[in-house]
């Protein structure tokens, strides 16, 4: 599985939700949400030009799972939970990632994980 280059950015997250819902036609999996094509869409393009032009394509990994309330064994382990999430979000132990290229995404559940007193060794 091909990842591309690796590099250096910064991922702003906002203390408020720009939209309620996740989608509107029941899809699960974030390639197919609306809430996806509305912020790559309507939310991207009524940023300014400085704004864009600070914001470059990327590549978000959505690893599928049944529930977050039973998550698989593999994001319970031995390496802390926040490295578990970022390896099943990545497909690494799974083999069912999906992905969609764009300028806009959500947090990750890892990302809370590693923003959570702890590091990423601690059940936070």
């Amino acid at each position: 599985m091909a990842f591309g280059t690796k590099e250096t950015r910064i991922k702003l997250i906002r203390d408020e939700p720009l939209f309620s819902e996740w989608d509107d036609q029941l899809y699960s999996h974030w390639e197919l949400s609306s809430l996806q094509r509305k912020l790559n869409s309507s939310y991207y393009e009524g940023l300014t030009n400085e704004a864009k032009e600070m914001i470059g394509d990327v590549v978000w990994q959505a690893g599928k799972f049944a529930s977050v309330n039973n998550p698989p064994n593999s994001v319970i382990n031995e390496e802390g939970i926040p490295n578990g999430w970022y390896n099943y979000e990545r497909g690494i132990d799974n083999g069912t990632v999906s992905s969609v290229t764009g300028k806009v995404g959500i947090m990750y559940a890892s990302d809370y994980g590693y923003a959570t007193k702890g590091g990423s060794k601690t059940n936070q």
